[in-house]
């Protein structure tokens, strides 16, 4: 049984100076949109969110 975490969030940034802090506010900012839908089609929690982070 492998313990190994693997999200379902993936986000790559093309920018070498964007940070962790940058990706987490873009990714906030369009949670409060309600563009980030899960496999399901539905919008994700917020908790979901976080815990890709």
């Amino acid at each position: 049984m492998s313990t190994e975490f693997k999200s379902d969030l993936y986000v790559i940034p093309k920018s070498k100076d964007l940070g962790i802090i940058g990706i987490a506010e873009i990714v906030l900012g369009l949670f409060l949109q309600g563009e980030i839908t899960g496999k399901n089609g539905k919008p994700v929690s917020e908790a979901f969110l976080a815990r890709g982070f």
